[in-house]
């Protein structure tokens, strides 16, 4: 129960602050807000570090709360990628910044795992990962401080509204032009979100994966992540519109995750997962364009936000449809993380039929 809580603490927190940090840095700039939200997470870091030395859980879950409002800062990240971007570099941009994250994403669960091993150094404990994280966290606070340039021009100021998350979910699912997008992406990411959350029960049961090989895997799959989004997607995402690679995308997701049922030797598995991440290293960047390409100058930040919302909330109810359903059905996180994400990708074909006809309307008129 609580382990459920703590995986869901986080985007719930991250889910209020997105949107508020968003919009503040359409008001405020961009680079104070990434500042706060540094700060946020190594004061995190610091605590779990005391929570997993004196084994409380009241610490861990302040961690995870202050660890979801730090990452909300992602959106500001990305609003500034929009700032000192053309339309033409603005896809390319986003892609090298998801090479990033999963660079980050396929060494953590490695270096974690290194780090939290006594076997490996004598001194090494479960809160070592913790602390590596807060000293890395203060080197980019520092380079920060240093490097960065504010890209954000300020705006009209508007009054700080806690329940902005509340309200950007429901402008989200509410937008004249992109509701259709958003749900959309709430349906692939919420079934994409399942899947890799849970699929770990499911390697353990069909090849008898132990936790060296899960982990292991999870590292797998954010240096493929890493490799696609920064090397293999970018001559497409350069060459076509991010609305027809979003299309592809959302369509196949869910398609090809079907075909892992088949798959009964763990070296296949192993050979069958580039494809997947692959689609994957293809619609987030290009998802993220999308949302910005449908914004105002004065809405980047605030459009984003209510895409990071979206994210959130995925991740906030995926955990919860978790534990009973994997444990009584171990192979649950393709069957239901297949049937979303191939329910997503049909919502936003239908909403890209509908806008491709309207056009036509138009043209014709």
């Amino acid at each position: 129960m609580w382990m459920g809580f703590l995986i869901a603490l986080a985007p719930l927190f991250q889910f209020f602050f997105s949107p508020i940090f968003g919009s503040l840095s359409d008001q405020r700039g961009r680079k104070s807000l990434i500042i706060l939200g540094l700060s946020i997470g190594l004061v995190g870091f610091l605590l779990a570090v005391l929570g997993v030395t004196f084994s409380s859980l009241a610490l861990l879950i302040v961690y995870r709360a202050l660890f979801g409002i730090s990452t909300a800062t992602m959106t500001v990240v990305q609003a500034s990628i929009v700032d000192i971007s053309t339309p033409e570099s603005k896809a390319r941009h986003f892609s090298l910044y998801n090479m990033a994250l999963g660079t980050g994403f396929a060494l953590g669960p490695f270096l974690g795992g290194m780090l939290s091993d006594s076997n490996v150094v004598s001194w090494f404990s479960y809160s070592t990962p913790f602390l590596i994280g807060a000293l890395f966290t203060g080197i980019n606070l520092v380079l920060l401080h240093w490097k960065f340039e504010e890209s954000r021009k300020l705006s009209k100021r508007t009054p700080l509204d806690v329940f902005r998350g509340i309200r950007h979910a429901k402008m989200a699912f509410q937008h004249p032009t992109l509701r259709f997008a958003f749900l959309g992406f709430f349906l692939y990411l919420f079934g994409w979100d399942y899947f890799s959350e849970f699929v770990s029960v499911t390697l353990m049961h069909l090849f008898d994966f132990g936790a060296a090989k899960v982990g292991n895997f999870y590292a797998y799959m954010g240096f493929l992540y890493a490799l696609s989004t920064g090397l293999l997607t970018a001559p497409l995402i350069k060459r076509f519109p991010a609305q027809r690679l979003l299309l592809i995308s959302m369509l196949l997701g869910g398609v090809y995750l079907v075909f892992f049922l088949l798959i009964r030797n763990p070296i296949f598995f192993w050979g069958f997962f580039p494809g997947q991440i692959f689609i994957l290293g293809l619609f987030f960047p290009v998802a993220s364009t999308y949302v910005s390409d449908h914004a105002s100058e004065d809405e980047q930040g605030e459009m984003l936000g209510a895409y990071h919302s979206v994210q959130a909330l995925a991740l906030i109810f995926s955990p919860l449809f978790g534990g009973s359903l994997v444990g009584a059905i171990p192979a649950m996180p393709i069957y239901l993380g297949s049937a979303m994400m191939c329910l997503g990708g049909l919502v936003f074909a239908a909403s890209y039929a509908r806008k491709r006809s309207l056009h036509r309307v138009d043209d014709n008129a």
